[in-house]
């Protein structure tokens, strides 16, 4: 699908600017990211994945590995065994195939341009057809998250009647994530009084106007609601009905207090986390027309799961801390950050927080479970090597230090530089897909705080 989140032509209705900070696409991204942090989510579909935008994202390693000691396991990174994208439009398929391909550090790269280890094995494959096509290597993969960002809307009547009984009566994922966009809130782009001028509804169901001129529909919240509480009592499944985007600046007219833009789902699988046996046969109609175009494997560091002795980490410990720290002193994130620490760990934290607190050239003060990666790390004979002027470091050249936070942000997942202050107009960006299905767009950045959805669940 060919995106259009970033095209400049304003919307023909939208008469009246209405600013987003974050921009829409990121704040939705953020939920996306927030929902497989807390929810463990392992094996991921992206159903309408576009350019593979949410799945470049998701190829940054994590900082640990998936087995590290439960006393890390309340951050917020996420571990991801195998991503799959599937999607009708081929043409955007190459970039999603190209992003995320393994990435490689360049030839004689010093340290900070190293790319990050990996501690745990990502196949990622890429698929082009549509998602009513059976496809038996994506079903025996036993997804336990489906996402389809701002896909519902675009479908025509013949495939949304197919969308959940395939996604949730045949994949039968513990989670699936849906967002699409609030139909309610469309008055906001206009003044009081003003005609709307944008697009037709295309189906001629219905005599509305709709943001974007591939939609074939745009829901209002008890419509959505509807749809979803319908499709989760068929399939055996609660769904979380809540909402995203509240406007900077209120309505000149006092419209719309709080109300959100667009509008999220999640259905969980009731029963936990085991598959149950489907209580109808595959649907008849699907064909097996659906092909894969390109998979990855991205393999692991070699010293993954491969410690070194309790000595040799204390010795590399030393050595980024008279790097590091003019008073030795440092959190245990930010020696983290330095890869040659966390390659000395093999991957895993836990060791290095026991070599530091069972040697006695250390003291280690240590913060809460909800802060862990904030516990100071004091060198109590540190001394201070000759002031120099200094080449960067790892931690200073990357964002490492916003990976190991605690708040679940999408800086967690190796963003660039902030959007602080780039808000988003309507009119200036559109925040729609095209003729393919998924959200597709580049990478977010360190924005973050999503206001308190709806809370509907069922």
């Amino acid at each position: 699908m060919t995106d259009l989140e970033g095209e400049s032509d304003q919307p023909a209705f939208a008469d009246v600017v209405v600013r987003f900070d974050p921009p829409l696409w990121i704040q939705r991204r953020t939920w996306i990211l927030r929902t497989l942090r807390k929810e463990n989510v392992r094996k991921l579909l992206d159903v309408g994945c576009g350019e593979g935008s949410l799945l470049s994202v998701l190829c940054e390693p994590a900082p640990t590995r998936a087995s590290s000691s439960l006393l890390f396991a309340s951050t917020t990174s996420i571990h991801l065994s195998h991503m799959a994208g599937i999607d009708v439009d081929e043409n955007v398929l190459a970039q999603a195939i190209a992003d995320t391909a393994p990435r490689v550090s360049p030839p004689n790269a010093r340290k900070w341009e190293m790319e990050r280890p990996r501690w745990d094995p990502l196949t990622v494959e890429i698929w082009n057809g549509g998602f009513e096509e059976r496809n038996e290597s994506l079903l025996d993969t036993g997804f336990d998250c489906l996402a389809s960002t701002e896909v519902v809307e675009h479908l025509p009547p013949d495939l949304l009647s197919q969308f959940l009984p395939t996604l949730l009566g045949e994949y039968q994922p513990r989670l699936l994530l849906l967002t699409t966009p609030n139909f309610s809130f469309n008055e906001l782009f206009s003044a009081p009084g003003a005609p709307y001028s944008g697009y037709p509804d295309p189906t001629g169901l219905t005599k509305r106007v709709f943001r974007h001129h591939d939609h074939k529909r745009e829901w209002t919240v008890d419509e959505f609601m509807e749809w979803c509480q319908r499709g989760a009592a068929q399939f055996g499944y609660t769904v979380e009905v809540e909402g995203l985007g509240i406007p900077v600046e209120d309505d000149p007219w006092g419209r719309g207090r709080g109300m959100f833009a667009s509008q999220t789902a999640i259905f969980r699988r009731k029963g936990g986390a085991s598959r149950v046996a489907s209580s109808t046969p595959l649907s008849p109609h699907l064909s097996s027309n659906m092909h894969l175009l390109g998979r990855h494997i991205h393999p692991t560091h070699p010293s993954s799961g491969k410690p070194l002795t309790t000595s040799l980490i204390i010795e590399q410990v030393k050595s980024t801390m008279a790097y590091e720290s003019r008073s030795g002193e440092i959190t245990l994130a930010r020696l983290w950050n330095d890869d040659d620490v966390a390659i000395a760990c093999g991957g895993d934290p836990s060791i290095l927080l026991g070599s530091l607190k069972t040697s006695p050239d250390f003291r280690v003060e240590l913060g809460d479970d909800e802060s862990i990666w904030e516990s100071g790390v004091t060198w109590t004979s540190f001394v201070p090597s000759p002031l120099e002027e200094p080449e960067p470091s790892d931690s200073d050249v990357r964002s490492g230090g916003t990976m190991l936070t605690d708040e679940p942000d999408v800086c967690d997942e190796g963003y660039a530089e902030s959007w602080a202050g780039q808000g988003e107009e309507w009119g200036h960006n559109a925040d729609e897909s095209a003729a393919g299905w998924g959200d597709s767009v580049g990478v977010a950045d360190e924005q973050g705080q999503l206001a308190d959805g709806w809370g509907i669940s069922a």
